[in-house]
């Protein structure tokens, strides 16, 4: 038998237990570190590869550079509202900083890989799409 605390008061469980609420730990430990060391910004989707030329709308000052800027923040919102309203939503959330990756899965019931293949996925489809867009042009 071995012994775990859970609210401060020990218990006695079996080494299958053990082992199991170890992994559990050890797994929560790493996602608060992960949690703590990343928050999607604006910033990191453009580092990700999402061409995020609207971020330049904040040091433009010229009528032509504005014109310009909303008309990427155009094709931006137009390829988000391409994606399902769920996952534009959790998108949003995480890049805004609203919550974590394991906030969020924690809120939907997911585990925190769930919502990070998600969130990948998601910037996938919008880097494709804005990339085809600009081919186009």
């Amino acid at each position: 038998m071995k012994t775990i605390y859970v609210q401060k008061q020990a218990v006695e469980v079996s080494e299958a237990i053990y082992k199991a609420y170890w992994q559990a730990s050890e797994r929560e430990r790493y996602q608060n570190r992960l949690a703590a060391d990343r928050t999607w910004t604006m910033s990191d989707l453009q580092a990700a590869g999402v061409p995020l030329d609207a971020l330049d709308a904040f040091a433009v000052t010229s009528s032509e550079g504005a014109f310009f800027a909303d008309q990427s923040r155009s094709r931006l919102m137009t390829a988000l509202a391409t994606l399902p309203p769920d996952q534009e939503e959790h998108l949003w959330r995480l890049v805004l900083g609203e919550t974590t990756e394991r906030g969020l899965a924690a809120e939907l019931g997911l585990s925190p890989a769930t919502v990070h293949k998600r969130k990948k996925r998601a910037l996938t489809t919008l880097r494709s799409l804005l990339e085809g867009e600009e081919e186009d042009l």
